[in-house]
């Protein structure tokens, strides 16, 4: 739901209308969880709990011109059901890296040591604005080991959630709200370490940035095609990255998600087309969070 500040809201008894009163601000709280496989371009054990996250906030405001002054986002870290090294980053599809005039203010700087940025806390090598989020989960998490946090049922390491926050702020702002809009941000996961030619994981059907390893599509499991602009899919229409629109109930340790959510497959294989409150569905014992929505 969005919520606007800064104007005056109608029906208000028939009064005349007043000019608006600017910047407005617009504000979004709607919950979107991410949810990742880390094994891609194979299956692996398919729970789907590898990295959670769910974004919190999204906030800008507009000038006079309609064009976006700031941007504030903000999103929790909610599990990591993967053993080995991940980060995560969001790609802006519809902003180029040129447009980030001034440095991107992360709410905390020690979560993204390992990446290389610009002075503009960017990610250095790319055509659009690439924001780190996080480039150790477990570390984010308070953890020194490579364990599975929030994914396991009573274990010691599961604690509370990690809240990450950017601002972006823009002296000559050109971009319209629609390059904020949520299809237009592309969160995704790197796998063991930040190379050069790095194993990137995105949501089914967003494009990879121009740091990940593309020779990886099309083997095992993977269906992707650079040519086809077919990404991050497999060859029966599987996802390793999905993006549920509520507070999600990801699934324990080594619960194959088909299984515990008996209409995903479905859904997943329709392209979004059949079963699109899937989620509600599913097997309360085999879930971290038993609450429906």
């Amino acid at each position: 739901i969005e919520v606007c500040t800064g104007t005056k809201n109608g029906g208000n008894g028939g009064t005349d209308p007043t000019n608006p009163t600017f910047p407005i601000i617009v504000e979004d709280n709607h919950q979107y969880t991410y949810t990742f496989e880390d094994q891609w371009p194979l299956y692996g054990d398919y729970d789907m709990n590898d990295v959670v996250m769910t974004i919190k906030n999204r906030k800008y405001t507009l000038d006079n011109a309609n064009k976006v002054k700031e941007f504030s986002f903000s999103i929790n870290l909610d599990a990591v059901g993967a053993t080995k090294s991940i980060a995560a980053a969001i790609m802006f599809d519809a902003i180029p890296a040129s447009a980030i005039s001034q440095a991107v203010v992360l709410g905390d700087n020690n979560l993204v040591k390992s990446f290389s940025l610009s002075n503009r806390n960017i990610e250095n090598g790319q055509d659009n604005a690439v924001v780190p989020l996080f480039d150790n989960a477990h570390a984010a998490l308070g953890s020194s080991k490579y364990e599975p946090i929030n994914t396991v049922s009573g274990y010691a390491s599961n604690t509370t959630a990690k809240n990450i926050t950017f601002t972006m702020k823009f002296d000559n702002p050109s971009l319209t709200a629609e390059a904020f809009n949520i299809n237009k941000l592309n969160i995704f996961i790197i796998v063991e370490g930040n190379s050069s030619k790095r194993r990137e994981i995105h949501i089914a059907g967003y494009q990879p940035t121009k740091l990940a390893n593309t020779d990886l599509f099309g083997g095992n499991n993977d269906g992707s095609s650079v040519s086809g602009k077919k990404y991050y899919i497999s060859k029966e229409n599987l996802a390793w990255g999905i993006i549920v629109p509520t507070n999600f109930k990801w699934t324990l340790e080594y619960n194959n998600i088909k299984s515990v959510y008996s209409k995903f497959e479905s859904w997943v294989k329709s392209a979004g087309t059949e079963n699109k409150n899937w989620w509600n569905d599913f097997n309360e014992a085999k879930v971290f969070q038993t609450n429906k929505n």
